[in-house]
Parts: structure tokens; C-alpha cells; sequence
């Protein structure tokens, strides 16, 4: 086989399927006693899985980063905020993802944790 063919076929192979996920940069902010706000980087794949990172910042300046992992059915949304570096555990979030009339989306929910109350999320992309 051919040099070219067979650079032809792995490049194939490498952008098939989920490769072809994009990041996605939301405008995030946690509605809250102690609010954040900041950017989730989401990548959702073909069978609507969600995965991330986050770049928050507390309203006194102090970060506050966690991943992300859930999906997305019918403009709902189920995320767990794993491993918070506020200390907070079990934090779900559940909500739905609008489409405004200029196309855009907006992303509004509730946060549970254990033992804490109840935050929203709210933001778009």
C-alpha cells in the first residue's frame, strides 16, 4: 500500500465517530449564597454523553474547578459536578437547554449536594 493510501486510511479512522465531538465553551454561573461563575468545556458524543472540565471563579476571586460527566435527552440534562474543589459532594445537576430566537442556547437547572442546599445553573453557549 501506498504511503498516501495509507495515511488516507488512518486519518479515516482517527476522525470517525466520536472523534468528531467538538468542545464547546458554556457561560456558566452558579446561582448561590456563595455564587461562581465561569466557563464548563462540554464535549457531547454521538450518543449524547456528556464529559468536561470547568474554569470557575468564586464572587471573591478564589477558583473553583471540578469535572463533568452526564447526558443530554430531548434538551434535558442530568450532570454530576465531580470532584469540587469547594468540598462539595454528590452535586447533580438537572435542568434544561433552551434555544433562544437568536439561535443561541441557554442552559438553566438545579444543583443538589449531599448535605447542602440546593444552587441553579444558569448560562449558554
Amino acid at each position: 500500500m501506498s504511503g498516501w493510501k495509507a495515511t488516507a486510511i488512518i486519518g479515516a479512522i482517527l476522525f470517525s465517530g466520536s472523534a468528531f465531538a467538538a468542545t464547546q465553551a458554556w457561560n456558566v454561573t452558579e446561582v448561590a449564597v456563595d455564587g461562581a461563575q465561569g466557563r464548563w468545556f462540554v464535549t457531547i458524543d454521538p450518543s449524547n454523553n456528556l464529559t468536561g472540565t470547568t474554569d470557575m471563579q468564586f464572587d471573591t476571586g478564589a477558583p473553583l474547578s471540578y469535572s463533568l460527566e452526564g447526558s443530554i435527552n430531548n434538551g434535558v440534562y442530568n450532570i454530576k459536578l465531580l470532584d469540587r474543589s469547594d468540598g462539595k459532594k454528590d452535586c447533580i445537576s438537572t435542568g434544561n437547554i433552551y434555544i433562544n430566537d437568536n439561535k443561541s442556547h441557554k442552559v438553566i437547572g438545579e444543583v443538589r449536594c449531599s448535605g447542602e442546599e440546593k444552587f441553579y445553573i444558569r448560562g449558554g453557549y
